[in-house]
């Protein structure tokens, strides 16, 4: 049985998918929800399997199935012209559908303080971090995890730079504690600090026109517009070939909340060796905009 993941809908208009950091699942949406939906667009959020409302199944904590899980969402609701917001590890979980699925459905994408592309230190990575020490920090999950995160609270929310209440910062360790095993939260960091995104980028030419990830930079409100908004330029950055695939889903209703949820059946991604993509205006490739808040992201 596939895992069900535990999605929402709010409003109408063009889509905005949204795909939270590591730890945190939908609610963390929830604020900027209201003020898009009110705008004009509709918001999707969903739990990341094994967060939140979502099922917790043994396997499935890499990349390619996290991108399997956002396929299922967009092709479960049938979603086009999607703008897909990834924050933290979610920005991770975005370019990894746009690479794995060639961009299917999406034509503007959004990386908020993104872990792309390498986190830990190698010899051609010298400014990252250490393995042991992610090792470290992966081990001190198993003692006192509670305390871990509250102390974790304010780096995260920039405090005392920022002005957040204890309520906030404890609302968001609950999410963290209450809603993710110690598991799966092990087992996502360790993926999102060890996987090397640099070779999917530069050597990879059925899927970038452009290797060097030239991207533009915008504030956290650089979404909030109306859709049909002309004072806003996405800037066009990369090129991703469009497949013509389909992806079969199926959704189903969740006794416990009444909220919707689709799950991932036997699903063909496009393939790395397919040579007939389908044209679009005579061109193997399209434009995709990208853009990128450098908003600095707590590193545990």
């Amino acid at each position: 049985m596939e895992p069900g993941i535990h999605f929402r809908y709010w409003g109408v208009g063009r889509p905005i998918v949204f795909v939270a950091p590591w730890a945190l699942c939908s609610d963390w949406w929830d604020i900027p929800v209201v003020s898009l939906s009110e705008r004009g667009w509709r918001c999707v959020t969903f739990d990341r399997r094994g967060h939140g409302r979502s099922d917790d199944p043994c396997q499935g904590y890499d990349f390619d199935t996290l991108a399997d899980d956002i396929a299922a969402i967009l092709d479960g609701l049938d979603l086009q012209n999607v703008v897909l917001v990834g924050h933290s590890m979610g920005g991770a979980e975005v370019v990894r559908y746009l690479t794995r699925y060639r961009g299917h459905r999406v034509t503007h994408a959004v990386l908020i303080a993104p872990t792309t592309p390498f986190t830990m230190k190698t010899d051609d990575n010298p400014g990252g971090t250490p393995r042991e020490a992610l090792e470290r920090t992966r081990e001190s999950f198993r003692h006192d995890f509670p305390h871990l995160v509250a102390k974790a609270a304010p780096d995260f929310f920039g405090v005392p730079k920022n002005s957040v209440s204890s309520e906030t910062m404890d609302w968001w360790s609950r999410q963290i504690v209450d809603r993710c095993s110690i598991k799966v939260l092990s087992e996502l960091n360790k993926i999102m600090t060890e996987t090397d995104f640099r070779p999917r980028a530069s050597n990879d030419p059925d899927t970038y026109a452009d290797p060097t990830w030239q991207h533009r930079q915008i504030g956290p409100a650089g979404i909030d517009r109306a859709p049909d908004s002309r004072a806003h330029r996405w800037q066009p950055v990369i090129g991703v070939r469009r497949c013509g695939t389909r992806t079969a889903a199926h959704t189903h209703r969740s006794n416990a909340d009444g909220y919707r949820r689709v799950c991932a059946s036997v699903r063909t991604p496009p393939s790395e060796s397919s040579t007939t993509p389908t044209k679009v205006q005579g061109a193997h490739l399209r434009p995709l905009p990208i853009l990128l808040d450098n908003t600095r992201c707590a590193s545990w």
